[in-house]
């Protein structure tokens, strides 16, 4: 399932221990497969029906058997089983990811609950590590990830402005290896978008 995952993803699951990697590759591979949804939806209602789909299959982890799913399988047998993670907790993941279904450019309001959603992912990998977790941390992350694929100029304008803001609040260092070192990548992301702003703010300047 690994081949859906970003290499990003990849690298932090390298810092996870064996006995909590299958349910963590779970994890991120269904944040993955939402995330494939939102992307290559051309038509908002098919993806909110798709995604929909999801909510239901994933609150009803743990009460029927899963077949013929994989992603689900997955996280019914590796994670859903560890007991640290509930069904209904996978299911709001889904809601975070609906909220880029609305026209662009989005609205901070829409990225806002985006970030709230999608920040669960630290949340919920945390709780199959028993460790801390840090909002902050996770919000920025979310919308870092965002702005950097994100194709409309404005939309991720607003992102980049919202991550920056969430990481300045962020406590990285309380958070085991694998979600630091995502969390570190966005930083170093958002520093160097200032850096390339700044530089242009620079050279438009020097044309005056």
């Amino acid at each position: 399932m690994t081949d859906v995952l970003y290499p990003d993803v990849r690298f932090a699951l390298l810092h996870v221990s064996a006995s909590a990697r299958r349910a963590m590759t779970a994890l991120w591979t269904l944040d993955a497969t939402l995330g494939t949804i939102v992307a290559t939806t051309t038509q908002p209602l098919v993806g909110q029906l798709r995604l929909t789909w999801w909510h239901e299959a994933l609150s009803g982890l743990g009460k029927s058997t899963v077949i013929g799913e994989p992603v689900l399988e997955a996280l019914a047998g590796d994670v859903i089983a560890t007991g640290r993670v509930d069904a209904a907790a996978l299911a709001l993941l889904v809601e975070g990811w609906e909220a880029l279904l609305e026209p662009m450019p989005l609205d901070r309001i829409w990225l806002e609950a985006y970030a709230d959603g999608r920040a669960a992912m630290f949340d919920l990998s945390a709780a199959i590590l028993g460790t801390p977790s840090d909002r902050p941390s996770a919000r920025g992350w979310a919308l870092t990830d965002f702005a950097l694929r994100c194709s409309d100029d404005v939309t991720a304008g607003r992102a980049w402005e919202l991550a920056a803001s969430a990481l300045a609040d962020a406590s990285v260092s309380t958070l085991p290896r694998s979600l630091r070192s995502l969390a570190r990548l966005a930083e170093a992301d958002c520093a160097l978008r200032a850096r390339a702003e700044r530089s242009l703010w620079r050279r438009l300047h020097s044309l005056r």
